[in-house]
Formats: structure tokens, C-alpha cells, sequence
């Protein structure tokens, strides 16, 4: 049994998802803030591990690094007016795109995140 090919109207109905998800208006100054907590937090806890628990020798992984841009993205994005919904979308976009592209190096380079 062949599988099914999304029709033209499906992938049209995916891209209206998408679009509707990613350049809606921003939440509001409460889910900044949370994003800018998380942001910090993970950058607080990269130093912490590096120069307390790690030592001088040697940094570790920049997983926490790349998890506190993302979520500098995401209060950058929210913290946007209305007017500049498509630099709202295009941030968010960026945002997903980072986890996916640091899965995607973590599977192909394990040994750069593992250090």
C-alpha cells in the first residue's frame, strides 16, 4: 500500500498553521519577563559549572549557552510591539530553529557537547 500524498489544500492548511502560531501577537510583559529569567538562570548555571564545580581547566558544553539564547530570542520576541509582527515571526522561527540545529549537531558530534 502506496502512502498518501498531503494534497495541495493540506499543505496549505499546515503554512496557515504555522503562520498563525509564529507571527501572532506577542503574550505580554509577564511571559518576557519568564523568558528573560530562564535566559539568565541558564546562563548563571553555565558560569557556575564552569568556574566553581569545573575548574580552570576547562569550560563545559555550551548547551546551556545555546538554551539561554533561545530563550533571549523568545523574550525579544515578546517583548516587540504589535507593529512588528514580522520581525516577531521571524524571531520565533529562529528560536525553534536553534534547538532543532543543536539536536541535529548533538547527533552527528556528540563528542563537542559531551566535553
Amino acid at each position: 500500500m502506496l502512502p498518501q500524498i498531503a494534497s495541495q489544500t493540506d499543505v496549505r492548511g499546515y503554512i496557515e498553521v504555522v503562520s498563525e502560531n509564529m507571527f501572532r501577537e506577542p503574550e505580554g510583559l509577564m511571559r518576557e519577563l519568564v523568558y528573560f529569567g530562564f535566559s539568565a538562570v541558564c546562563v548563571l548555571a553555565w558560569i557556575f559549572i564552569g568556574a566553581i564545580v569545573g575548574g580552570s581547566a576547562e569550560w563545559p558544553s555550551p548547551f546551556l549557552l545555546i538554551l539561554a539564547l533561545t530563550w533571549g530570542l523568545l523574550g525579544t520576541a515578546e517583548s516587540l510591539p504589535l507593529s512588528r509582527r514580522r520581525t516577531i515571526g521571524t524571531l520565533r522561527i529562529i528560536t525553534v530553529s536553534i534547538p532543532i540545529a543543536m539536536l541535529t549537531h548533538l547527533a552527528l558530534v556528540p563528542e563537542f557537547y559531551l566535553s
